[in-house]
């Protein structure tokens, strides 16, 4: 999975409603925005589509929000006509910058599968460098960008620059890991997060760097999770903890039930219980169960989403943990 960002810039500039719309219309588009920014990108794809039509296709913006959100849903295609016509009515600077962003947004989501797209996202960036000089978020995208291919001393002297004026900050931490690992650039890095244990064990990212890790996202109600039990208990009694940490997560909403099952199945690796969800959503979890494998840079190099009856969970990671673990 690659590392996401997508939203940041692209709805930044996106968020203000133009003053020329009627009521109706800026109604959609506002409301079409909420939607995208809440992860809702259907609704969101038909508000800004009946804004499109209200408009009559004069609104720019409303193009624009409905390009990201096609892009979202799936139809790289038809999310860049979309954005090409809301270039095509792009009158100043910003808004032709703003038209570029979301061209190199939607080209950079289909990246991991098209490569070609990695170096439209380049034109389209430096498109929005060349109208807004020196803007930190366009010097961070097109830094990340060039670091994906293999454009390293660039990427890495942009994202530099944008550390410099932004030192603060999750998007600063991310550049910083970037610089460090440029080879990254193409993986996710794992988010921030700390907590303690059942066992009592802190647990927080700072303190797992240098080591490699497995999170295993589950809860006693999902019986795929259930049956994952043994094969994690062999992984954990496979590798040395010095070599390999294994991180249950919990969504159980009844602390009890949890307690007693992860003791009646002595579960005895580090166990956690995520009664509000909020590690599970900093990871991006949706589905249950899901393990994440975080390299001992931070980086996440494979994500496993659901059990697969043809091959065991063990297998599954065998081969990514024998390159990581000598």
């Amino acid at each position: 999975m690659r590392l996401c960002l997508f939203v940041f810039f692209s709805v930044t500039l996106a968020m203000a409603v133009e003053p020329s719309l009627p009521p109706e219309t800026a109604a959609l588009l506002k409301r079409g925005n909420d939607e995208y920014l809440a992860g809702k990108y259907q609704d969101a794809a038909r508000d800004y589509s009946e804004a499109v039509k209200d408009s009559h296709e004069t609104c720019r913006l409303c193009l624009e929000g409905l390009a990201l959100s096609k892009a979202r849903l799936g139809d790289a295609s038809a999310s860049l006509k979309l954005a090409d016509k809301a270039l095509g009515l792009a009158a100043t600077p910003m808004h032709k910058a703003s038209a570029h962003n979301c061209k190199g947004e939607i080209c950079l989501m289909y990246a991991n599968t098209d490569p070609k797209k990695l170096t439209e996202a380049e034109t389209e960036y430096r498109a929005v460098a060349e109208l807004i000089p020196n803007n930190s978020a366009t010097q961070f995208r097109l830094g990340y960008v060039l670091l994906r291919e293999k454009k390293v001393d660039e990427g890495v002297a942009l994202l530099n620059s944008f550390v410099i004026s932004h030192p603060a900050g999750p998007d600063a931490e991310l550049a910083k890991k970037l610089i460090a690992h440029p080879a990254h650039a193409g993986n996710e890095f794992a988010p921030s997060f700390s907590f303690k244990t059942a066992q009592g064990v802190p647990i927080d990212s700072t303190a797992l760097q240098g080591k490699v890790v497995v999170f295993d996202f589950w809860a006693t109600w999902c019986p795929s999770c259930r049956a994952s039990v043994p094969e994690l208990r062999d992984l954990s009694k496979h590798y040395p903890a010095e070599k390999l940490v294994i991180v249950s997560i919990s969504e159980d909403s009844k602390p009890g039930d949890w307690s007693d099952f992860i003791a009646r199945k002595h579960m005895d690796w580090n166990q956690y219980l995520d009664e509000r969800g909020q590690t599970a959503k900093a990871f991006g979890i949706h589905a249950f169960p899901t393990y994440i494998i975080m390299d001992s840079d931070g980086a996440i190099v494979q994500r496993i989403v659901g059990m697969d009856p043809r091959e065991s969970l063990v297998h599954r990671l065998r081969e990514e943990l024998a390159t990581m673990i000598k």
